[in-house]
């Protein structure tokens, strides 16, 4: 996969040049694994990631899911319930005036993984899985 930016700048936001973000990177997943990748600042970790989810268009390369690629599915057919991005501010993420139940629940709720009425039961099983217990739902 390939991704650059176009730069701008002068008062008419003319193009000046590209940015090369990631050149030629590739990498493959086993099935239902996650997988973390540390690299200094600017490596293009988010650059890959939110290519990969398609919240910003690559140049080139493909990405492919159970034998599909992604980046040409339309926006009905992207199967964006099946992947996910963890950002790497916590801050920008994560909604302070949401809990973290509501925060959990709130992508199962939305990709209908559960109907509402299972949300709790599921955000405290999901919890406990990773050793988080909790007091209440």
């Amino acid at each position: 996969m390939t991704i650059r930016f176009e730069s701008r700048s002068g008062r008419l936001s003319a193009v000046q040049g590209q940015v090369h973000a990631v050149e030629n990177v590739s990498f493959g997943l086993k099935v239902a694994r996650r997988w973390r990748w540390s690299e200094k600042s600017g490596a293009g970790k988010s650059a890959t990631g939110r290519s990969i989810m398609r919240l910003t268009e690559p140049l080139s390369g493909s990405v492919l899911l159970d034998g599909v690629d992604v980046l040409k599915l339309n926006q009905a057919e992207r199967q964006r319930d099946r992947m996910q991005m963890s950002f790497k501010d916590p801050f920008a993420s994560l909604n302070p005036r949401m809990s973290i139940g509501s925060s959990i629940a709130e992508p199962l709720l939305i990709n209908r993984r559960v109907r509402p009425s299972e949300a709790v039961n599921r955000v405290v099983e999901l919890l406990r899985r990773v050793g988080l217990g909790c007091a209440s739902a």
